[in-house]
C-alpha cells in the first residue's frame, strides 16, 4: 500500500456469508430504507474495515446501529470481482457490483454502544430478523462485501488484495478510529450476539397462521344430546380433568422453552400470551371443580 490509498467512506453495501452450509444474505436492516454502510481506510501499513448495519434498540436512544468491525490481520485473503450477475438478494440494491470476498482467520466482532445492556434486545420484529443475521454472520468466516462498481479504481482493488495476502497491513491506530470515541462520543464496546429462537419456538411466534392451542369446541361445548347422557357430577369430573390436561401441556411447553433460551423467552410476547392462556384455564379449572363441589353437596343433601 506503499504508492495506493484508499479513502471509501460509508458507502452503501450488502453483506453475503457462509452459515450452516447455506449462503446467506443481509440486504436490508432496520428500518430497511436505511442501507447498510461499508467504510474502508487503507494507506501505508494499517487499514480500516467497517461495516455500520442499522437496527432498533429496546432501549431509548439516539444510537441506531452496530457496528462490525474485520481487524486486517483476522483477514487471510481478500478476492475481488465486478458482478453484473448478482444474486437475487442483491440485485434489487446494484445493477453491478464490486464483491469483496473475505476469508477470515477470526470471525468478526460486533460492536454496540457501551451503554446497551446485555444480551442485546430490539423494538422490532424487524430488528430481530437483522439481529438474527449479525448473530449468524459474527459466526462466519467466510464474509462477501457487494458495494457499488465505481466505488474503488482496478489499482485500489489490486492494492489492498496483495497487502492482505502479504500480511502488510495492521489495524488503523488513532482518535480518529477509537472505539472510544464512536457511537457520537459515547463508546463502544464488544459483545456476543444472543442465538437466534430455536425453530420449534418460531412456529409457536406466528400464531396467526397456527391453529390454536387446544380445540375449544370439543373441549368446552355441551355433550350431543344424542349420546348417552351423564350425571352433572360425571360431566364436571370430566371436564376438570380436560381442562387440568390442557393446562399441564401448557406449562411444560412454557417450562420446556424457557429453559431452552432464558433470555429469548423474557422478551417474546409468546411467553405473555402462553401466560394468559395458563390463567384463563386456571379460572376454567377453578370454575369446573366450584361445579363439582357444588354439585356433590347438592346429591348428598
Amino acid at each position: 500500500m506503499a504508492t495506493t490509498s484508499i479513502n471509501l467512506h460509508g458507502v452503501t453495501a450488502t453483506l453475503g456469508y457462509q452459515y450452516d452450509g447455506t449462503t446467506r444474505f443481509l440486504t436490508r436492516p432496520d428500518p430497511d430504507n436505511a442501507p447498510i454502510r461499508f467504510t474502508l481506510h487503507a494507506a501505508a501499513k494499517s487499514a480500516l474495515f467497517d461495516i455500520v448495519v442499522p437496527i432498533r434498540y429496546k432501549a431509548k436512544t439516539s444510537s441506531k446501529s452496530i457496528n462490525i468491525r474485520i481487524s486486517p490481520l483476522s483477514i487471510t485473503s481478500l478476492k475481488y470481482s465486478t458482478k453484473t450477475d448478482l444474486p437475487d438478494q442483491v440485485k434489487p440494491i446494484f445493477p453491478s457490483a464490486i464483491c469483496l470476498e473475505m476469508q477470515l482467520r477470526e470471525t468478526a466482532t460486533i460492536l454496540i454502544p457501551s451503554f446497551i445492556k446485555e444480551p442485546v434486545e430490539v423494538a422490532r420484529r424487524r430488528s430481530g430478523m437483522v439481529l438474527n443475521s449479525l448473530y449468524e454472520l459474527s459466526h462466519a468466516t467466510n464474509l462477501s462485501i457487494y458495494i457499488l462498481d465505481s466505488s474503488l479504481s482496478s489499482d485500489q482493488l489490486q492494492a489492498i488484495s496483495t497487502a492482505i495476502a502479504e500480511r502488510q497491513l495492521r489495524p488503523v491506530a488513532g482518535p480518529d478510529h477509537d472505539v472510544s470515541r464512536m457511537f457520537s462520543g459515547s463508546g463502544a464496546k464488544p459483545t456476543t450476539l444472543p442465538a437466534p429462537l430455536p425453530p420449534s419456538y418460531d412456529k409457536v411466534v406466528t400464531v396467526e397462521t397456527n391453529p390454536p392451542l387446544y380445540n375449544e369446541s370439543s373441549t368446552f361445548d355441551p355433550p350431543d344430546a344424542r349420546s348417552r347422557k351423564r350425571k352433572p357430577s360425571q360431566e364436571a369430573v370430566a371436564d376438570s380433568d380436560t381442562v387440568w390436561n390442557k393446562l399441564e401441556q401448557l406449562e411444560a411447553m412454557f417450562n420446556r422453552q424457557r429453559e431452552q433460551d432464558v433470555h429469548a423467552a423474557n422478551q417474546s410476547l409468546v411467553i405473555q400470551e402462553l401466560r394468559v392462556e395458563v390463567a384463563e384455564l386456571r379460572e376454567q379449572l377453578a370454575t369446573c371443580e366450584k361445579k363439582y363441589e357444588d354439585l356433590d353437596v347438592v346429591g348428598f343433601l
